[in-house]
């Protein structure tokens, strides 16, 4: 199934990767992921939360934290594994002022994505998908219906002034 069928969720918050640092840049990513990854994410967020309060009283907005929270995660655990030995290559190999350069090239303000131009486009990009969908498949319209109370919400939030 292509991605572009999917339903599109989140993010929900934005997860720090070092708390004691000072953030550089939000990074956002869409994660495609099969069903059974998305019952071992709620699985072992809910475990980390002692299974309290029970599943079937977690909102929808908490279910996606868990999942979001559990995918930034891993990465981050893998970022604080490798960071001080990858930086550490990099520097011997005296490449720290290469590898800073192709982060200020993409992370700096001035390289920066428009968050509501970006939104707006996702949800031009949505409506064109939705004039194209198969009406006939059940499965797909209420993906579709899904993916389009996302964007709504989102712009909504470009036109009140409360987008991130």
């Amino acid at each position: 199934m292509s991605e572009a069928r999917l339903p599109v969720f989140g993010p929900t918050e934005t997860f720090p990767v070092d708390e004691s640092g000072e953030p550089f840049a939000v990074v956002r990513l869409d994660v495609a992921v099969t069903r059974n990854q998305l019952r071992t994410a709620i699985a072992i967020g809910h475990a980390e939360m002692a299974a309290e309060p029970a599943l079937d009283q977690l909102s929808t907005a908490d279910i996606r934290r868990e999942v979001e929270g559990h995918l930034a995660a891993g990465a981050t655990i893998e970022l604080y594994r490798e960071q001080a030995r990858v930086v550490g290559l990099l520097a011997e190999a005296d490449r720290l002022a290469e590898v800073d350069a192709a982060v200020d090239r993409a992370y700096t303000t001035a390289n920066s994505v428009d968050f509501d131009e970006y939104r707006i486009a996702q949800a031009r990009r949505a409506l064109v998908e939705a004039e194209q969908l198969d009406m006939g498949d059940d499965q797909a319209m209420a993906r579709m219906i899904g993916r389009l109370g996302v964007v709504l919400s989102q712009l909504l939030d470009v036109v009140d002034g409360s987008a991130q």
